[in-house]
Protein backbone atom coordinates (compact mmCIF):
# COMPACT_ATOMS: atom_id res chain seq x y z
CA UNK A 1 0.00 0.00 0.00
CA UNK A 2 1.27 3.55 -0.78
CA UNK A 3 1.25 6.57 1.83
CA UNK A 4 -2.37 7.69 0.23
CA UNK A 5 -3.63 4.61 0.19
CA UNK A 6 -3.04 3.82 3.68
CA UNK A 7 -3.87 7.71 4.65
CA UNK A 8 -7.37 6.90 2.84
CA UNK A 9 -7.55 3.96 4.99
CA UNK A 10 -6.81 5.22 8.26
CA UNK A 11 -9.08 8.44 7.60
CA UNK A 12 -12.02 6.27 6.63
CA UNK A 13 -11.60 3.76 9.58
CA UNK A 14 -11.50 6.84 12.34
CA UNK A 15 -14.34 8.68 10.52
CA UNK A 16 -11.94 11.81 9.59
CA UNK A 17 -11.74 13.53 6.48
CA UNK A 18 -8.65 15.67 5.62
CA UNK A 19 -10.24 19.08 7.53
CA UNK A 20 -10.61 16.91 10.28
CA UNK A 21 -7.41 15.16 10.17
CA UNK A 22 -5.58 18.52 9.80
CA UNK A 23 -7.45 20.04 13.05
CA UNK A 24 -6.29 17.11 14.89
CA UNK A 25 -2.52 16.76 13.63
CA UNK A 26 -2.28 20.85 13.39
CA UNK A 27 -0.73 19.91 9.67
CA UNK A 28 -2.01 22.92 7.54
CA UNK A 29 -5.13 21.36 5.17
CA UNK A 30 -3.42 22.52 2.20
CA UNK A 31 -0.09 20.64 3.00
CA UNK A 32 -2.84 17.19 3.48
CA UNK A 33 -4.57 18.45 0.28
CA UNK A 34 -0.89 18.70 -1.37
CA UNK A 35 0.01 15.10 -0.91
CA UNK A 36 -2.99 14.44 -3.37
CA UNK A 37 -2.85 17.26 -5.52
CA UNK A 38 1.37 17.49 -6.22
CA UNK A 39 2.36 14.43 -4.18
CA UNK A 40 4.06 13.52 -0.90
CA UNK A 41 7.79 12.72 -1.80
CA UNK A 42 8.97 15.73 -0.55
CA UNK A 43 6.72 15.99 2.64
CA UNK A 44 8.78 16.97 6.20
CA UNK A 45 9.52 14.16 8.17
CA UNK A 46 8.04 16.01 11.27
CA UNK A 47 4.96 16.82 9.24
CA UNK A 48 4.35 12.88 8.91
CA UNK A 49 4.82 12.15 12.48
CA UNK A 50 2.39 14.72 13.40
CA UNK A 51 -0.11 12.72 10.75
CA UNK A 52 0.85 9.71 12.12
CA UNK A 53 0.47 10.46 15.88
CA UNK A 54 -2.92 11.86 15.25
CA UNK A 55 -3.82 8.77 13.08
CA UNK A 56 -2.86 6.51 15.34
CA UNK A 57 -0.53 4.86 13.62
CA UNK A 58 3.61 4.19 13.77
CA UNK A 59 5.26 6.42 11.39
CA UNK A 60 6.77 3.18 9.48
CA UNK A 61 3.36 2.02 9.03
CA UNK A 62 2.45 5.39 7.30
CA UNK A 63 5.14 5.54 4.98
CA UNK A 64 6.53 2.37 4.86
CA UNK A 65 5.12 0.32 1.78
CA UNK A 66 5.73 -2.68 3.04
CA UNK A 67 4.96 -2.27 6.63
CA UNK A 68 0.89 -3.24 6.52
CA UNK A 69 -0.06 -3.88 9.63
CA UNK A 70 -0.83 -1.40 12.57
CA UNK A 71 1.84 -0.92 15.01
CA UNK A 72 -1.43 -0.94 17.54
CA UNK A 73 -2.38 -4.29 16.91
CA UNK A 74 -5.41 -3.89 14.58
CA UNK A 75 -5.76 -3.82 10.84
CA UNK A 76 -9.08 -1.64 9.13
CA UNK A 77 -10.29 -3.65 6.26
CA UNK A 78 -13.44 -2.67 3.89
CA UNK A 79 -13.79 0.31 6.18
CA UNK A 80 -14.81 -1.67 9.21
CA UNK A 81 -13.82 -0.05 12.64
CA UNK A 82 -11.89 -1.81 14.79
CA UNK A 83 -11.43 -0.83 18.52
CA UNK A 84 -7.99 0.46 18.56
CA UNK A 85 -6.86 3.89 19.27
CA UNK A 86 -8.93 5.18 16.19
CA UNK A 87 -11.90 4.36 18.01
CA UNK A 88 -11.04 6.81 20.55
CA UNK A 89 -11.81 10.76 20.46
CA UNK A 90 -9.07 12.75 20.11
CA UNK A 91 -9.85 14.05 23.98
CA UNK A 92 -9.27 9.87 24.61
CA UNK A 93 -6.09 10.00 22.30
CA UNK A 94 -4.76 12.67 24.58
CA UNK A 95 -5.33 11.33 27.87
CA UNK A 96 -3.58 7.95 26.50
CA UNK A 97 -0.77 9.47 25.25
CA UNK A 98 -0.64 11.31 28.22
CA UNK A 99 -0.93 8.27 30.57
CA UNK A 100 2.49 6.71 28.09
CA UNK A 101 4.79 9.36 28.30
CA UNK A 102 3.78 11.63 31.58
CA UNK A 103 4.18 9.72 34.78
CA UNK A 104 2.62 12.84 37.09
CA UNK A 105 -0.49 12.50 34.34
CA UNK A 106 -0.76 8.90 34.78
CA UNK A 107 -1.23 8.82 38.09
CA UNK A 108 -3.98 11.53 38.37
CA UNK A 109 -6.04 9.59 35.47
CA UNK A 110 -5.16 5.75 37.85
CA UNK A 111 -6.80 8.16 40.53
CA UNK A 112 -9.75 9.20 38.43
CA UNK A 113 -10.16 5.72 37.18
CA UNK A 114 -10.42 4.34 40.62
CA UNK A 115 -12.26 7.15 42.07
CA UNK A 116 -14.72 5.97 39.33
CA UNK A 117 -15.23 2.11 39.76
CA UNK A 118 -15.53 3.06 43.47
CA UNK A 119 -18.61 5.20 42.57
CA UNK A 120 -20.08 3.06 40.04
CA UNK A 121 -22.95 0.86 41.19
CA UNK A 122 -22.27 -3.37 40.93
CA UNK A 123 -24.88 -4.88 38.77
Amino acid sequence: MTFLDKLDLLMQCSGLNRNKLSIMSGVPYTTIDGFYKKGYENAKISTLKKIAKALGCSLDYLIEPDVDQLAIGSICTNGERTESMLDLSPEERKAVELMRTNSDARAQIMLVMEMHKKDTPKE
